[in-house]
């Protein structure tokens, strides 16, 4: 039998790799002369495996060198072969009748091979049947009778006892070849093992050698067994040369007694130690992240502590500045003079500073969570729902800044002007309040005081007017009374005239008594006409009086608004230009943020590739899951941020507008969309599109957007089928992707284009829901709108436009 080291490692095995042919055949050979009986071992379907040992002429010469005769003798040897657990097969031979015996041998379950024996005659046999098989199988008659003459001639008794003992000598072999069948397995296996083993070490040794992180291995004492390369370099040793020494020989005693102590908590307990602390070496002070384990033997007996460190330095300097940055900034942000807000995109007030609770009367615990649209008048909330969500869209639709209307906890209303910036990549932005309450209480005590000052000014007017007829009334009057009126309205009294007329009527009084009531008349009317003169001139010293008041106190009042109004400009450019500062200082900070979180996860996508190249035949299949989740959420996560940082570029970057073939382009884009595989099961139809002049690199990314979303929602479908196609109207160019997928609803339709809005599940179809809001944003930045129709399982359509003048 074989021996041979690494055979039969599995259980594809033959009978050539259990046995060695030589012998089998050399015993064979021994048996048939031993026996007299002719000998041959076959697989299972009778094929030879090898060489015949005495096998008559009769046989080999003239049966099996006719057709017939040979397929006859194969079937014939495969049936008496097959397995017989309770002892040999003992039979006519199916081809010429002579008997035959054979018994298998079988390796644990596997049928190798038959051993069969015979070709011998008895007086049981008919010799006439035997004759008349010649003519059968076409043979040569005499030849035919003549070999069979020269046949074996054995009883059937003898015959059975041989047979016996072919079914002894069988199952011996197969017992034996099954037990060096299973040594040769257990040795492979452990020589395999062993292979293992020593790779594993080597490969052990290897990382541990090569791996950024300082690494040791320390015994029950806290000796050193071994270390890596840089943490015997951070000891200024060689790493062969730190075996058998402990920490009091590289750390001062406090430092190395608390090594020792936790090195021996981790050994007593057997568990696992992290923590961040400082290492001190070479005079230098580093932070480190630690992470102790125990140190196990094959049989898992705790025989040391396994330590693994990394230099940390860089990170807690970066969190010590990030650390005084925020405070920076959140020391600017509560320090502004200026109410300041960050909303987020669903409306949530995230942030207020202190400002704001003034402002609003409201506390931070009342403020932080709640929606914005609770503390603005039903006047002023229509238009900031409207600018908010045009904002999100494209900051440059909606104004920076405007007024609005606020409600104070105490249900007053305030007067507040909103000066207002996104953050970059981000759905938030920031809020600044300026309260001009008091300004525009001034501006219509202003307005009040000028509608005043010009209902007096026409009072005044009226005034002058009735005076200049009161003057006429005057001077006519005294041309009746007979009194002089100057120019200014003064009267003075004629006495002499005054006393003729009285002698005169005194003289005439009894001769003519129609005179004298004439008199009397005329000094009625005299007096009468005294009396008017006096009350007019009153009148006009009290309208002059108030004329000269209402001229100082308005004056005072003009003098008053100029010095409030110039107030009021210096403080809002002073409150301006703090909101600009701040708010350019959070954006930048925002910014930054959105960047350097790509570092780490770099670092998270990188370590877990090299556990699951390198260790993975040491996870089970939950831990490679979970690994693969992993690596699968970072780079989900990296897409994410950089579709974000695409967002903000579009708005910021420069459009070079050229002619652009908008057939071509698309066609371009669906193929480098869809996979041959889509192509292959997927209708697609485009039809001639017009041509556009705008920014080429942009618009391929909206096609290359809604051609994906296309692609992908329609992907479950049994025939999916896109479609392409553009119009001209109204002074635009309209285009259009159309699919047959899964669709929306409807309700939903003005959530499509904002930013991370998904309408299906992650689970459903991938993607980070700030692909449509970059098409949108890139084309109204181009002039032009989109919108989309579908419904929920018929498939969706979503339009663009743009204008068809070059600009």
């Amino acid at each position: 039998m074989k021996n041979e080291k690494g055979t039969g490692a599995d259980d594809n095995f033959s009978f050539s790799d259990i046995f060695d042919l030589n012998d089998i055949q050399h015993i064979q050979d021994l048996f048939a002369d031993a026996t007299g009986v002719a000998s041959i071992i076959t697989y299972p379907d009778g094929t030879p495996i090898t060489r015949p040992s005495n096998f008559s002429w009769f046989c080999n010469e003239i049966i099996r060198k006719t057709e017939i005769g040979l397929k006859n003798c194969l079937n014939s040897d495969a049936e008496i072969g097959r397995p017989n657990s309770s002892g040999p097969t003992i039979r006519p031979c199916f081809s010429c009748g002579l008997w035959d015996a054979g018994a298998s041998i079988i390796v644990g379950d596997r049928h190798l091979a038959n051993w069969l024996v015979g070709q011998v005659k008895n007086d049981d046999l008919d010799r006439e049947k035997i004759i008349e098989y010649a003519k059968i199988i076409g043979a040569d008659e005499k030849k035919f009778i003549a070999a069979l003459e020269d046949v074996t001639v054995m009883s059937k008794e003898k015959f059975f006892k041989v047979a016996q003992m072919l079914f002894a000598i069988a199952n011996e072999l197969s017992s034996k070849a099954y037990q060096n069948r299973q040594l040769i397995k257990s040795v492979h296996d452990r020589n395999q093992a062993e292979d293992e083993l020593i790779k594993s070490e080597i490969l052990n040794r290897t990382l541990i050698k090569h791996l950024p992180q300082r690494i040791f291995i320390k015994d029950t004492d806290s000796k050193y067994i071994l270390s890596n390369e840089i943490y015997s370099k951070d000891l200024g040793i060689n790493s062969n040369d730190i075996v058998g020494r402990n920490d009091f020989d590289f750390f001062s005693n406090e430092l190395a007694e608390k090594y020792r102590k936790d090195d021996q908590d981790v050994i007593a307990n057997g568990i696992q130690k992290e923590f961040e602390e400082k290492y001190a070496i070479s005079n230098r002070e580093r932070w480190t992240h630690v992470n102790k384990v125990p140190y196990r033997d094959a049989d898992g007996k705790i025989v040391g502590v396994l330590g693994i460190f990394e230099d940390i330095t860089e990170r807690k300097l970066a969190e010590e500045e990030l650390r005084i940055s925020h405070e920076k900034y959140q020391s600017i942000f509560e320090s502004t003079g200026t109410a300041t807000l960050i909303i987020e995109e669903d409306s949530t007030i995230s942030l207020a500073n202190h400002e704001c609770f003034s402002l609003t009367g409201y506390s931070q615990e009342e403020l932080i969570g709640q929606k914005w649209t609770k503390y603005v008048e039903t006047e002023s909330l229509q238009n900031m729902i409207k600018n908010h969500n045009l904002r999100r869209i494209d900051p440059s639709l909606a104004p920076k800044k405007y007024e609005v209307k606020l409600i104070h906890k105490n249900g007053e209303t305030r007067y507040a002007m909103l000066d207002i910036g996104m953050v970059h990549g981000s759905g938030q932005s920031i809020v600044s309040i300026l309260d001009i309450t008091d300004r525009i209480l001034a501006e219509k005590a202003l307005l009040a005081k000028a509608e005043e000052l010009e209902r007096f000014n026409r009072l005044m007017l009226g005034r002058e007017l009735k005076m200049i007829e009161l003057k006429k009334e005057i001077i006519e009057l005294s041309k009746i009374s007979g009194k002089n009126v100057n120019a200014s309205g003064d009267i003075s009294t004629d006495i002499t005239k005054k006393k003729l007329e009285e002698q005169t009527l005194v003289q005439r009084t009894m001769e003519q008594q129609r005179e004298l009531s004439n008199k009397k008349k005329t000094e009625k009317e005299l007096k009468n006409s005294n009396n008017h003169s006096e009350t007019t001139k009153i009148a006009t010293i009290n309208l002059l009086e108030d004329i000269k008041l209402e001229m100082e106190q308005r004056k005072k009042v003009e003098k008053e608004v100029k010095k409030l109004n110039s107030e009021l400009e210096k403080r809002v450019n002073e409150r301006t230009s703090q909101l600009e500062e701040v708010n350019s200082e959070l954006q930048a900070f925002a910014y930054s943020v959105s960047h350097d979180l790509r570092a780490p996860l770099r670092a998270i996508d990188g370590f877990s590739k090299f556990i699951l190249e390198d260790y993975s035949s040491k996870l089970d299949d939950e831990g490679r899951r979970l690994l693969g989740l992993i690596r699968s959420n970072t780079i989900k996560m990296d897409k994410l941020i950089t579709d974000i940082l695409s967002l903000s570029r579009v708005t910021r970057s420069e459009q070079k507008k050229s002619k652009i073939d908008m057939t071509k382009m698309a066609l371009s884009m669906f193929n480098e969309a869809a996979s041959d595989e889509n192509k292959r099961k997927m209708k697609f139809v485009i039809e001639e599109l017009p041509d556009t002049y705008a920014d080429a690199t942009y618009i391929k990314q909206v096609w290359i957007n809604l051609i994906s979303n296309a692609v992908k929602f329609s992907s479950l479908k049994k025939v999916p089928k896109i479609t392409i196609g553009g119009y001209s109207e109204e002074g635009r160019h309209v285009y259009y992707v159309r699919d047959n997928g899964e669709g929306f609803n409807p309700e939903y339709t003005h959530k499509l284009f904002g930013v991370f809005q998904r309408l299906h599940g992650a689970d459903e179809f991938e993607g980070t829901g700030v692909g449509l809001a970059i098409v949108q944003r890139i084309i109204h930045r181009h002039g032009g709108t989109v919108w989309a129709e579908g419904k929920e399982g018929k498939g969706a359509t979503f339009y663009f436009s743009l204008p068809s003048k070059r600009n």
